[in-house]
């Protein structure tokens, strides 16, 4: 990478005859199921189009973080042209948010504050974005806007301070409007 003034990073990319090697992490699916993105363990992702022949053709490398990747969540938001995004964090506390179609960063936020371990992405009934629920190593569930990527409050527990290692987000399929939570505690 060529690092500019200030704070601008231009990754170069080359492609030799061989493809690179790329270790997975972590993969998801696009909500339509006709693009796949996956992370590696040097913080790149590939970008994948599944073509009429049901099979995955890399379409964009994307290059983004210094570490490897270890969380990949949708966002179920799009824009006015269509476009729909995903979310991507990496072990060196690196969080951004990217374009399914062009491979595009629209936002990038480096949290020290926090390391997280596990995300899941929820929309609940009555909002129109989706949350990001994350756990890690601190003692409560840290809520982040999934398309700004900034914290907007922590679920904290004052009688098991203890931080909590896994979670599952659910909603009652009975109770549109309400969201329930289960936590398991380690």
């Amino acid at each position: 990478m060529i690092r500019t003034r200030g704070s601008v990073v231009i990754p170069i990319v080359t492609w030799a005859p061989d493809p690179p090697v790329h270790e997975i992490t972590c993969m998801l699916g696009s909500p339509d199921g006709h693009e796949l993105v996956t992370a590696g363990l040097d913080g790149n992702m590939v970008l994948w189009s599944m073509e009429a022949g049901k099979t995955f053709t890399p379409r964009w490398m994307v290059t983004g973080h210094r570490a490897a990747v270890r969380n990949l969540c949708s966002t179920g938001a799009c824009n006015n042209d269509g476009d729909k995004f995903f979310f991507s964090h990496s072990e060196s506390s690196e969080l951004a948010l990217w374009n399914w179609h062009n491979g595009k960063c629209l936002e990038f936020k480096l949290d020290t504050r926090y390391h997280h371990v596990n995300i899941k992405s929820h929309q609940p009934a009555f909002l129109d974005y989706h949350l990001l629920f994350c756990c890690g190593h601190y003692p409560h569930i840290v809520v982040i806007h999934a398309m700004s990527l900034s914290v907007l409050f922590n679920l904290a527990s004052q009688s098991q301070p203890d931080w909590i290692s896994s979670f599952v987000v659910f909603t009652h399929p009975n109770k549109r409007r309400e969201s329930a939570t289960l936590f398991f505690y380690v």
